[in-house]
C-alpha cells in the first residue's frame, strides 16, 4: 500500500500509515525496553550467568538501539516504496562513517557500554538521514520513469 500511495501521488495517505508504521515501531522499541528493565536481569542469569545481569544497563541501551533500528526500518520501507534506490548509497556510507567514529571513540573510552552506545548512534543517524530522504521524496513527488530519480 504504501508504494501504491506514493505512486499514486497521494502524500497525506503515505504519510498516514508511514507514521502508524513508525508508531509501531517506536511502540515496539518501548516495550522492549520496558521488558529489558523489568526481567533483563533474571533473563541473562538464567540465559547466561549472573554477571551478564550484572549489566543490566547495557541490555537496555540495546534495547533502545535495536528500537531505533525498528524506526529505521519502516523509514526505509519508506524509501524503498518511493523508490529512492540510489539515495540508499550515501545514506549508508553516512551511517558507516558515523558508526565508525562512534566506535572509536565509545569503545575505548567505556568499554562495551561504548559498543552499545555506538550501536545507538548509528541507529540515530539511520532514522534521521532515512527522514531526509522520505521527506525529500515526498515534496519530490513520484519520478517519471520507473528507474527512480
Amino acid at each position: 500500500r504504501l508504494a501504491a500511495y506514493y505512486a499514486e501521488g497521494d502524500g497525506a495517505a503515505f504519510r498516514r500509515l508511514l507514521a502508524r508504521l513508525i508508531a509501531i515501531g517506536a511502540g515496539l522499541a518501548g516495550l522492549a525496553v520496558a521488558v529489558a528493565a523489568a526481567l533483563g536481569g533474571p533473563v541473562l542469569t538464567l540465559l547466561y550467568t549472573p554477571a551478564y545481569a550484572q549489566r543490566i544497563d547495557v541490555l537496555i541501551v540495546l534495547m533502545v538501539a535495536a528500537g531505533m533500528a525498528f524506526v529505521a526500518s519502516f523509514l526505509g520501507y519508506g524509501i524503498t516504496a518511493a523508490r529512492r534506490f540510489r539515495q540508499q548509497i550515501p545514506l549508508f556510507a553516512g551511517v558507516l562513517a558515523a558508526t565508525a567514529v562512534a566506535t572509536l571513540v565509545l569503545v575505548p573510552a567505556y568499554g562495551v557500554m561504548g559498543a552499545a552506545l555506538a550501536l545507538v548512534v548509528s541507529a540515530v543517524v539511520q532514522c534521521v538521514l532515512s527522514a531526509l530522504v522520505v521527506v525529500r521524496a515526498l515534496r519530490e513527488g513520484p519520478a517519471d520513469s520507473p528507474e527512480e530519480a
